[in-house]
């Protein structure tokens, strides 16, 4: 049964990002319950999932070097960042740039990896 299940996510990734996002939100689906919470709350984890994973899946259909892919995402999830910031007022001073670029680098990297490994494996 797991062999079937395993064939059936390495098939594609998208799969692979369904089964992910399934597992995450029923696993904060029990800690909510367990918390005695509401069923759907805190489930930014879930969000951030599917968000990054999309992205890979969207951003591996792209034909352009990786440097390019690399700065377009730094730039995508900067300019997110910077917005919600800006938007709940949580800019204190330059240090806020500095975090936010540092965080926004390591997600840029960690997208770019991925949407180049799901290309380099062929996935369509």
């Amino acid at each position: 049964m797991f062999r079937k299940i395993d064939q059936i996510l390495k098939k594609s990734p998208f799969y692979r990002m369904i089964a992910v996002v399934s597992l995450v939100a029923i696993g904060e689906s029990f800690l909510n319950l367990f918390n005695h919470r509401f069923l759907f709350s805190n489930m930014q984890t879930t969000y951030t999932f599917l968000f990054l994973y999309g992205a890979m899946l969207l951003l591996s259909k792209l034909s352009l070097p990786k440097w390019l892919l690399f700065i377009l995402v730094y730039l995508i999830f900067f300019t997110i960042a910077s917005v919600e910031m800006f938007l709940d007022h949580s800019y204190i001073d330059y240090t806020s740039f500095i975090v936010v670029g540092g965080v926004t680098l390591l997600v840029a990297t960690i997208v770019t990896i991925g949407a180049v490994e799901i290309k380099r494996r062929g996935y369509r």
